[in-house]
């Protein structure tokens, strides 16, 4: 009996065949790999994005821990960048950090006992009628101003472990009027002595008898390389934010409740009472993007 041999047909019907199964395995695990990477990527995007909203949350935990409750938060838009025909919101907020950061540096010997730093903010917020630690102006502040003048940039002067200067270039202040009780805030542009400008104009005027200012954290967008960032005051802390839209909610009525008409898409201005703020909400597109099979796909939440 003869072997049979194959004929070069046949080869080639077989390597045919093979090589479709080849292609479909290749195709399988690359189609793997790359949901395997965009897996992997959108788990990062969902952490970056909700490390963001943390970030934002504890700082307004700490708004205005040691400072007046007037000056806890602020609004200003006029600088706020415009996205598909969208005006984008700014948030300020009073930055506690600067003084639980002068109060808890301890500079004393291991064995010395010291008065309770909590203690000295408690008895300033108790005697002093401003509420707390506050600049203050050196001369009136007009409306339409760019820059005002501070007695001091360090608010919590004499008091604190660590002497510094809480408010500084890159980052942002709060301004509030008690008599009209009006609040704005605005970024940082540059700081000589104790003259610091604004990265915008004043809203409103600001006696300098009657005035207080501090230290803020400032959140808002900024386009670099057609790529929009969210920034907490210099620093990029989110990358593809479509949108950021802030809300306050005020206890308007007292009755300790948030309805649908006491949200306010900026702070009111005049505000009969700053005390009634009881919620800042924070709402940001932010789009997830993942390059595969020459197209570009998009997610937001």
């Amino acid at each position: 009996m003869k072997d049979k041999g194959w004929t070069l047909i046949e080869i080639m019907i077989a390597l045919f065949i093979l090589s479709i199964i080849l292609v479909g395995v290749y195709a399988f695990l690359q189609n793997s790999i790359e949901i395997s990477i965009r897996e992997k990527n959108f788990a990062e995007f969902q952490s970056d994005t909700k490390l963001a909203l943390s970030v934002i949350e504890q700082d307004l935990k700490m708004a205005s821990f040691g400072m007046p409750v007037s000056c806890r938060a602020a609004s200003n838009d006029s600088g706020g960048i415009v996205i598909n025909s969208v005006a984008t919101d700014r948030l300020f907020l009073a930055n506690g950090w600067e003084i639980i950061r002068d109060f808890t540096a301890d500079g004393y010997e291991d064995t010395e006992i010291t008065e309770s730093s909590y203690t000295k903010i408690a008895q300033k917020k108790g005697k002093d009628n401003r509420g707390g630690y506050s600049g203050i102006l050196s001369s009136d502040a007009n409306q339409g101003a760019f820059s005002i003048l501070l007695d001091d940039k360090n608010i919590d002067l004499g008091d604190e472990v660590t002497i510094d200067d809480d408010i500084r270039e890159t980052e942002a202040l709060i301004m509030h009027e008690n008599s009209a009780q009006i609040t704005e805030g605005h970024r940082i542009a540059s700081i000589t002595g104790n003259n610091i400008t604004l990265g915008g104009s004043l809203d409103n005027d600001y006696p300098a008898a009657t005035s207080q200012v501090v230290p803020a954290i400032a959140y808002y967008l900024q386009d670099v390389g057609n790529r929009y960032w969210l920034y907490r005051n210099g620093s990029k802390i989110l990358a593809d934010v479509q949108d950021f839209q802030v809300e306050y909610g005020y206890d308007v009525t007292q009755d300790r409740t948030i309805s649908d008409t006491e949200w306010f898409s900026d702070i009111p201005s005049p505000l009969d009472d700053p005390t009634l703020l009881r919620f800042v909400r924070a709402n940001m597109k932010v789009s997830f993007k993942h390059k595969g099979r020459g197209e570009q796909g998009k997610v937001s939440y």
